[in-house]
């Protein structure tokens, strides 16, 4: 899968189940926190630090939410 395809859909699993613990590990793993408001802003940050994240990170994240 296209790894822009990949990250549209973490951040689409992430902003839908904000409190899973999916959702959890993968800001935690690309943010370094989990914080404690899921906004825009946050869901923004997670999708550019996936898209500078390495495609083996990318692939991790996905295969965690899905």
């Amino acid at each position: 899968m296209e790894q822009e395809k990949m990250i549209d859909q973490i951040v689409s699993f992430v902003e839908q189940h904000r409190e899973s613990q999916a959702s959890v590990a993968v800001c935690r793993r690309i943010l370094g926190h989990y914080p404690e408001e899921l906004d825009k802003s946050i869901l923004n940050d997670l999708r550019q630090g996936l898209e500078r994240a390495g495609e083996d990170e990318v692939e991790s994240c996905y295969y965690i939410v899905m």
